[in-house]
């Protein structure tokens, strides 16, 4: 008896800054997937500022399917591979869970820039 394969996620490699537009083309085809966005401020010289949402892994939407179901995701616009496809065009998934979400939804997520020193300690820069 062969078990039929659970679904698992996996990272979708997108178009440059198309990563919004990925994970809303796999809503309306009804496949669950996850963007992890920060909020980012960006300020002009003329002291404009202005709030970003910005994806926190750049070129990748989190996709939970099932293996077989590949070419379904592969067919999303802005979609250019899967994560994890060998040789024998298997695919390894990058979390085998049942939750929802790789992360919680009120996780907070917020990337910091950090410069790293020869002796292995970490700083942030001053701005």
């Amino acid at each position: 008896m062969s078990q039929e394969p659970s679904a698992s996620w996996f990272a979708a490699y997108t178009s440059s800054h198309h990563e919004k537009r990925v994970a809303w083309h796999f809503g309306e085809r009804h496949i669950e997937s996850f963007l992890p966005l920060y909020c980012a401020r960006h300020r002009w010289r003329n002291r404009c500022q202005m709030k970003f949402e910005l994806p926190l892994f750049p070129n990748y939407v989190f996709v939970r399917m099932d293996p077989r179901e590949r070419v379904r995701v592969l067919e999303v616009p802005g979609v250019l591979s899967l994560v994890g496809l060998d040789e024998s065009s298997r695919l390894s998934p990058i979390l085998k869970s049942r939750r929802s979400a790789p992360l919680s939804d009120n996780a907070s997520l917020n990337p910091t820039p950090t410069w790293w020193s020869g002796n292995g300690s970490a700083s942030r820069p001053d701005r």
